[in-house]
């Protein structure tokens, strides 16, 4: 459903729709504070459950967000509303290419333009593939015209990286696309020298030079197009931009651009984006396979305020665009901002102009830390005493640990533990496993002492009583360092109470649960600590203890009427939280694996398909190293990296022994492409946004 004018989301208030598509709908918004207009574009429900297109377009929101380049547009803030994703990026007050042919030259925009476009759309995407950024889609209508009469007019590239790899022959860039990424290839600087060349062609003649998505070779391996309305002395130039290898075509944007407009040495004479900081760049090589996109180590910021204009080209050049687009520029809507309350729009702060982005601290944080590193940040792992939790810490950079029964407990009463800091840039993360009843770690007299059972906390107090236990407690346990605790227990079951989950279930109705799982929930978050629900999708009736072996629950439509009921009511109201992911076979879900290991598991919990609403918080794996559902099957480095592989966001386990070898097995599978670094950096976001919350977009 659009969003209509006044509407909120994600904090910004809808002003108008600029454009709505198959897939997204693109609006004109503003950040209430500020009144400072945004372009923001919201995907539809199907793309954004796409966990590859996710992906990428975060691997390009991460990038976009170090280069500081002009020619870019700027990505404001970034993050998923309502189980869809949404990007905001600087709003470019003028009208695309696209809208300058349709309403103004369908014959063709005039040449000097043409040649203003091409070298600094060329300039522009070679200067992002130097630094690993591909576009993926170019087209028309993502080549911007900033307001020709502003100080500040530019051309700039905005959609980086938002292409959909199975849908490519039906999306609106088809008809520019290289043949091998429709096809299926991921997308490369080749293949954004194509695109770029198809748009050029079509803004040139005022047609595609594809009318149909078939692509016909010649004898020649160029691919056969409709060279009608073609300046003479330019086909040979597109056959080679239009070739049907990869290494064929040109080897980058700029040297298309100077074949196109007849001046060997004219990409020379545009130059490079104001970012004197960056590193110098690597030419970007001609190559048949995908180009990766990696997330650089380091990134400078830039204020952007004071940028130059120095990629325009001469002023009498640029007056031909201006006369061109000014009588459409004029018939378009300016951007109002939504004032609060019907006041007038308040000026930024001094000095708001120059601010980070929202994100940005948490992009940067995630696109300079090392790779090791960042691998540690996901792991959480069982100490034995202060000694231990230094060691790992201080050597290995973990990013959690965890208090268990056998843990010298001094640790919190002497103040160590709450004197240990994490090694990285991000707090340490301390847990521990204190529901109650049977399973409560720090139950000693001279700690927290005894608390009753889930489920005789029930039949004892009132929701608001369970509340109040519960912050009393977790104030205590946050006074000695620990950050999370793994409770409540929201599995549904009425077992006898000595069974693997028995009397640790508050009750068989998800009703009852859910009231007081989530009084116990709020009484963590009251004195600081994050609660973590358990065990997803449900152990309740699994058919056995997955500390003893593998255990099987009912079938996912039977889990959906009762056991997920609870998670679709807690997670609508808890914030924030997190989840802890069982070892339970799933039929009509997992097949053979553990939850903790599928895929399908982490999706359903992501996507909101369980019932409830998606879910971009903390997920955990339970134990790793003592439950023999796991042990039998996998050793921990195998495991972890399976879990991590299949959505989760931090393994855990109960020893130290095992985290060299682990880092090692996460580094190799990462280098090798088994672990995908973008689903690495995605976990690394919520590990971060949950140690420090004012990273949060």
């Amino acid at each position: 459903m659009l969003l209509a004018p006044d509407d909120v989301y994600a904090g910004f208030v809808v002003i108008r729709l600029i454009s709505a598509g198959d897939s997204a709908a693109l609006y004109l918004a503003s950040q209430p504070e500020t009144g400072t207009p945004v372009a923001l574009k919201v995907f539809d429900l199907d793309v954004s459950s796409d966990t590859v297109f996710r992906r990428r377009v975060q691997n390009a929101v991460d990038l976009v967000s170090t280069i500081h380049d002009p020619a870019v547009a700027a990505i404001v803030d970034f993050g998923r509303e309502r189980g869809q994703l949404w990007i905001a990026t600087e709003y470019v007050d003028g009208l695309d290419t696209g809208q300058l042919l349709r309403e103004k030259y369908p014959s063709g925009l005039p040449r000097r333009a043409i040649d203003v476009i091409a070298h600094n759309g060329a300039a522009a995407l070679d200067r992002a593939h130097r630094r690993g950024l591909v576009h993926g889609g170019i087209a028309p209508g993502n080549i911007l015209l900033g307001d020709p009469f502003s100080k500040e007019y530019r051309i700039v590239l905005t959609d980086f990286g938002q292409y959909r790899g199975a849908d490519r022959d039906v999306s609106p860039s088809a008809p520019y696309t290289a043949p091998e990424e429709l096809s299926g290839a991921d997308a490369t600087a080749q293949g954004d020298q194509f695109a770029f060349a198809a748009t050029l062609f079509h803004l040139l003649t005022g047609h595609v030079p594809f009318p149909d998505n078939r692509r016909v070779i010649t004898d020649s391996g160029h691919l056969h197009f409709d060279a009608a309305g073609l300046p003479a002395g330019l086909a040979g130039m597109f056959e080679r931009a239009f070739a049907f290898d990869p290494r064929d075509r040109f080897a980058t944007c700029g040297e298309f651009a100077a074949a196109l407009t007849g001046s060997a040495d004219a990409a020379a004479q545009i130059p490079p984006a104001p970012t004197s900081r960056l590193p110098a760049a690597s030419p970007v090589a001609t190559v048949e396979r995908p180009t990766e996109v990696a997330s650089p180590k380091t990134a400078a910021a830039t204020d952007r305020t004071g940028r130059s204009v120095g990629f325009i080209a001469a002023a009498a050049v640029v007056a031909v665009i201006a006369m061109t687009a000014a009588l459409v520029i004029f018939n378009k809507p300016k951007p109002v901002a939504a004032p609060a309350n019907n006041a007038a729009p308040s000026a930024p702060a001094p000095g708001a102009q120059g601010a980070p982005p929202a994100c940005a601290r948490l992009h940067t944080l995630v696109s300079q830390m090392p790779l090791r590193q960042k691998l540690a940040q996901l792991l959480m792992v069982g100490v034995t005493d202060i000694f231990d939790a230094r060691a790992v810490v201080n050597t290995y950079d973990v990013g959690g640990i965890f208090i268990g029964s056998g843990t010298d407990k001094s640790m919190l009463t002497d103040g160590s533990l709450r004197a240990l800091k994490g090694a990285g840039q991000l707090p340490l993360a301390v847990s521990v496993d204190e529901e109650g009843g049977r399973v409560q770690r720090l139950s000693n007299p001279n700690l927290l002492g005894s608390q009753p059972s889930a489920r005789d906390l029930v039949t004892q107090y009132s929701s608001e009583q369970v509340r109040q236990i519960a912050s009393e407690r977790g104030q205590k346990m946050h006074d000695w360092g620990i950050t999370i605790d793994f409770a409540p227990v929201v599995d549904v079951t009425d077992a006898p109470p000595d069974s693997v989950i028995g009397d640790r279930s508050f009750s068989a109705d998800p009703q009852k649960v859910i009231e007081y799982a989530g009084a116990y929930a709020n009484g963590l978050r009251d004195a600081g600590l994050l609660p973590v629900l358990k065990h997803f999708p449900g152990h309740g009736r699994a058919d056995g203890d997955s500390h003893k072996g593998g255990v099987t629950t009912p079938r996912l439509d039977s889990l959906k009427q009762l056991d997920l009921v609870p998670y679709a009511e807690l997670l609508k109201t808890q914030s924030p939280v997190g989840v802890m992911v069982g070892h339970m076979e799933v039929p009509g879900l997992t097949n053979d694996l553990q939850a903790s290991m599928s895929p399908a598991a982490y999706s359903l919990l992501r996507d909101g398909s369980y019932g409830g609403p998606a879910f971009n918080g903390l997920v955990f794996t339970d134990d790793l190293s003592q439950m023999r559902a796991i042990t039998d099957n996998y050793t921990v480095p195998d495991a972890a990296q399976t879990a991590l592989q299949a959505g989760a966001d931090v393994a855990l386990w109960s020893s130290t022994d095992q985290v060299p070898a682990v880092l090692d097995q996460l580094e190799t599978a990462v280098s090798s492409k088994q672990l995908d670094v973008g689903r690495v950096d995605d976990a690394l976001r919520h590990v971060a946004v949950s140690k420090d919350p004012t990273l949060a977009c």
